[in-house]
């Protein structure tokens, strides 16, 4: 049989410099949220955080704290990951500049296009997953995050939408299917995209410092602005003139008259959404946000965006203290050029849990009022706060989930997209949720992030994938996904002598491909979003996460998924190389060592049941890493544990099945050295390599051939700039 390495744009295999795959700024809440948050949070939302003592604060706080998640946590979640390569060795940030990100992402494209031949001759191929069904073979909603999404206005078969681990993929059948046109380009989380309306060979593409440009239907690509914090939320592309290109982005409003070859900088302030007037490309609608007055206000240009106007009669106004303008989407429709709505979030006060509300102008803009007040909160069965996860949840992303939709035939049709799809029939003055958390009217994945309404029909993307509809999704709901791999595997585990790969999915729970399934066809198993994913070598089609426990796999998609218990659990984290693993004995299957805590714990029964083997120190938050059962020697294990606080790890080793350990000296490096990597000859328990993700370039990779008595670096330049 024929074994493939599985190829995702995160997955722990040994090389990658890919490790910031959520280039995206995710927003600190209101003040008086912060005054009101643990410790732990305060500190991480501090202008100048020390990441060490905000990850002591954590663990410390949810030992004696049961965890739910909140903002604070996906706050926490995302910034952890997205600063991991940036934390210098006193534990505080030091992000890159622009300049110094690209020159960066330009080697590990000159490395990308170098070695593509040499993949080609070793049979490397992409395995998926290309299309993900349900468990009763419909086609799931949980797949890939993508960000953003655009139609070709010349030719409405083309279409290109851009990810969150950061590939951007073209449609040339109406999005039947997808294929990755960024394969050499490291773009980080796709936050913008735009289509030229008269060419669909050329497209406008942002992530969270740079906007993108491409000619030739995106073959190569070049950097056509690049600004420090850019985080970019819309391109607007002018139909009447191609060559005005605009830019709204937290680091302002950037126009372009010359296709994007200069700049001029309108604004400095945050710009949340543009958009163009349904029946005059003259006119501009821009939302910005007032820094002083802490809200989002509404502009106008009637010159294709060179000046703007501030429209605010009837606008939204708060003078409370506790207000947060947390950004702002728009809708226009050539059902009624002249009708506007505006999808404010934040706080008006206090309370109001990132909501304040749908806003509507009936006059281009001229005045506006919120046909379902008031803003924000008291809210009840009438007025919804339509951000929330739902009541009693009052969980929500701010503009993480924010989108807006009106109908092209009725002007009085929007969709609204949070943590949940909720439209309204009534021109905002009433809401009905059809979608997400709340509801099942619709199958469609939580998490909103893209709405476009196109000539042909309505295009939501979520967290899970590409949605379309020709009926702005009253009834027509087809899933338009595949293809698109950019599945963002946080924990990963491949078969012995099947072709099997389980793991849990950023956003989308834990799926799994077996041989008979079909190239590119993936099993969803349900759940959250685990960093987990292991498989029984001597039953391959047992497999095993975190938050579902054992499920045995059928033959075929369709067919009964099993679901069994697990006694417990390795350490598992969403930052690389944070995490445990579990172990199966070389020669007996039901034998299985994991590390949890500080401890190294055995299992005798199938995993059913675990007892503690050993336990290192004191601190359970000096966790254990990866480590290694010699298959020469079974009583021989390498066990790394990473410091409750630090960077330095330590190494052991036992010679007698684990009764007594003993610390090797790790290779000196510079650089961190606390989380550590082992691999083992399976011929020779003295033969062993080692690796520090952390550390510096020429300190990366040792080994030793007298089992870790001594070390020789072994690193290359080749490994320069990666992280193993």
């Amino acid at each position: 049989m024929r074994f493939k390495i599985f190829f995702a744009l995160i997955c722990a295999l040994f090389i990658s410099g890919l490790t910031s795959a959520q280039f995206i700024n995710f927003y600190k809440p209101a003040d008086y949220q912060i005054a009101e948050a643990p410790l732990w949070a305060k500190k991480m939302y501090s202008d100048n955080p020390d990441v060490f003592e905000v990850d002591k604060l954590y663990r410390e706080y949810y030992d004696e704290h049961v965890f739910e998640k909140n903002y604070h946590t996906q706050y926490y979640k995302r910034w952890r990951r997205f600063v991991a390569e940036y934390i210098n060795e006193n534990g505080f940030v030091v992000l890159q500049t622009v300049n110094e990100l690209n020159a960066k992402n330009e080697i590990l494209k000159n490395k990308f296009q170098l070695n593509e031949g040499s993949r080609s001759s070793g049979n490397w191929e992409n395995i998926g997953p290309y299309q993900v069904f349900n468990s009763d073979a419909g086609l799931s909603n949980d797949q890939t995050n993508t960000y953003s999404i655009d139609q070709s206005l010349s030719d409405p078969g083309i279409l290109y939408c851009g990810t969150e681990p950061g590939e951007i993929y073209k449609s040339i059948n109406g999005g039947a299917s997808w294929e990755s046109v960024t394969n050499p380009y490291y773009f980080a989380g796709v936050e913008a995209i735009e289509i030229d309306p008269l060419d669909p060979d050329i497209v406008y593409a942002a992530n969270g410092w740079n906007v993108y440009k491409t000619t030739d239907g995106g073959t190569t690509w070049n950097t056509v602005l690049s600004i420090t914090s850019l985080w970019p939320h819309e391109i607007l592309v002018n139909p009447s003139n191609a060559n005005i290109v605009l830019v709204a982005s937290d680091a302002g409003l950037y126009r372009s008259d010359d296709a994007g070859a200069t700049w001029e900088t309108l604004y400095t302030n945050k710009c949340w959404d543009i958009k163009l007037k349904a029946d005059d490309n003259n006119v501009v609608y821009l939302l910005k946000n007032n820094p002083s007055d802490k809200r989002s206000e509404f502009f106008i240009s009637d010159d294709m965006g060179e000046t703007f106007i501030i429209k605010d009669n009837g606008w939204y106004s708060s003078t409370d203290a506790d207000r947060y303008d947390g950004g702002a989407r728009l809708a226009v429709t050539p059902a009624d050029a002249n009708r506007i709505y505006v999808y404010l979030i934040g706080d008006s006060k206090e309370d109001d849990y990132g909501y304040i509300g749908i806003y509507r102008s009936d006059d281009g803009g001229e005045t506006w009022y919120l046909p379902n007040g008031p803003d924000g909160s008291p809210y009840d069965d009438n007025h919804q706060n339509l951000a929330i996860g739902w009541v009693g949840w009052n969980y929500h992303q701010g503009f993480y989930n924010c989108a807006l939709m009106a109908s092209n035939d009725d002007a009085d049709k929007i969709l609204i997209g949070g943590l949940n799809l909720w439209k309204s029939d009534d021109g905002g003055y009433t809401f009905t949720p059809l979608g997400g958390y709340i509801s099942s009217t619709l199958d469609m994945h939580p998490d909103m992030q893209d709405f476009r309404a196109t000539e042909t029909g309505y295009w939501i993307t979520s967290d899970g994938g590409v949605n379309f509809s020709t009926d702005f999704f009253m009834s027509d709901n087809q899933r338009k996904s595949a293809g698109i791999h950019g599945a963002d595997y946080w924990g990963f585990g491949q078969g012995w002598n099947e072709d099997v790969t389980v793991g849990g999915l950023y956003h989308n729970g834990n799926i799994v491909h077996y041989e008979s399934y079909g190239e590119g066809n993936y099993l969803q198993l349900g759940g959250a979003e685990p960093p987990s994913g292991y498989i029984n070598p001597g039953n391959n089609k047992k497999v095993y996460t975190s938050d579902l426990g054992s499920a045995i796999i059928p033959n075929e998609i369709g067919e009964q998924i099993i679901y069994g218990g697990v006694g417990l659990f390795p350490n598992e984290s969403y930052w690389s190389a944070y995490s445990s693993e579990m172990e199966f004995h070389p020669a007996n299957y039901n034998i299985v060592h994991l590390g949890n805590e500080n401890k190294l714990w055995k299992s005798t029964d199938g995993a059913t049941s675990f007892n503690v083997v050993y336990e290192f120190g004191i601190n359970p938050n000096a966790e254990i890493g990866y480590f290694e059962i010699a298959r020469s020697n079974y009583d021989v294990i390498y066990l790394a544990q990473r410091p409750a606080s630090g960077s330095i790890g330590k190494l052991w080793k036992t010679t007698d099945g684990g009764a007594t350990f003993s610390e090797l000296t790790i290779p000196s490096a510079t650089g961190y050295r606390d989380r550590i990597l082992l691999a083992l000859n399976p011929e020779n328990e003295n033969d062993i390599y080692l690796a520090y993700p952390g550390a510096s370039d020429g300190n990366k990779i040792f080994h030793s051939d007298d089992g870790g008595m001594s070390w020789d670096n072994i690193s290359s330049s080749i490994l320069n700039g990666e992280e193993v």
